[in-house]
């Protein structure tokens, strides 16, 4: 689903996969043809409560990024301003009997006699 910023036919996915350090990963990307993401902006893109948008909270991507690295994985951007932004979403492929570096899941807070 494209973002609501994002007219249905300026964005993109496409599905790929990757080695790294011996292992396989699973590369989604994202990309639009929007305003872009200035360069001094791209360090801070994931820290919590920092936007850009007067109705942001800052919280999206932050989220997105803590789940994608609490799978092993990562998000890389590629943003020119005026030409767009591809975002890729990158998660290692769990080889049969493999956990994939992925822990049990934990809910805090859970009655544990679930």
């Amino acid at each position: 689903m494209p973002c609501k910023q994002c007219p249905r036919e300026e964005s993109s996915t496409s599905p790929t996969t990757s080695w790294s350090d011996g292992r396989k990963f699973v590369n989604v990307s994202f990309a639009d043809q929007g305003i872009g993401i200035p360069r001094e902006n791209l360090p801070r893109l994931f820290d919590p409560y920092f936007t850009t948008r007067s109705d942001g909270t800052g919280l999206g991507l932050a989220i997105a990024d803590r789940i994608v690295t609490d799978h092993s994985g990562k998000i890389l951007v590629e943003s020119t301003v005026g030409v767009g932004t591809v975002m890729t979403v990158c998660l290692p492929v769990a080889e049969a009997g493999d956990s994939g570096g992925a822990q049990e899941p934990v809910n805090e807070g859970a009655d544990p006699r679930r």
